[in-house]
This record gives C-alpha cells, sequence and structure tokens, in this order.
C-alpha cells in the first residue's frame, strides 16, 4: 500500500506532471514495482484530460480539504473519474 506506508507526493508536482501529460510515467519510475497501471495508452490520455480538467477547475484544499499530500488528491480524482464514468 502505497498510501498507507507514509508515501506522498507534493501537490505541486502532482499538478505539473498532469498538465505536462506525464503522470503515469512518473508514478511508474517512482514507485517503481509497487504500482500497476494497467491503462491503455489511449485510457490514459483519458484520463490525463479528465485530471487536469478538474486540477484546473477544483480547489484542492477548499472542496476535498487536502493541502499536502498528492497521493490522497490523486485517489480523489480517481475517485470522480470513477464516479464520472459509472
Amino acid at each position: 500500500m502505497i498510501i498507507d506506508s507514509g508515501k506522498s507526493i507534493d501537490i505541486d508536482v502532482l499538478h505539473n506532471k498532469i498538465r505536462t501529460k506525464s503522470l503515469f510515467t512518473y508514478l511508474e519510475g517512482t514507485f517503481d514495482n509497487k504500482l500497476k497501471i494497467i491503462f491503455s495508452n489511449e485510457e490514459k490520455v483519458e484520463v490525463e484530460n479528465y485530471f487536469e480538467k478538474i486540477s484546473i477547475g477544483f480547489n484542492e484544499q477548499e472542496q476535498f480539504q487536502i493541502k499536502n499530500n498528492g497521493l490522497c488528491l490523486l485517489l480523489t480524482y480517481s475517485i470522480l473519474f470513477i464516479r464520472e464514468i459509472m
């Protein structure tokens, strides 16, 4: 468990990786074998585009009460994405 083990990503780094479309490359490089990403390249683009929309449109501290751990913010974005596609 990455988040449960105390790992963190700086929120500004997370925003940068989302906006530069390098989130998945960054996550795979940062967490080595601890993270298995099963999306196709097309799905990665779709997810990164959705995350970028949320990243620009929301104030994470006000709306999600997240100000320190980018992994927690990434989890929140993932939940919102799942809700969107359901």
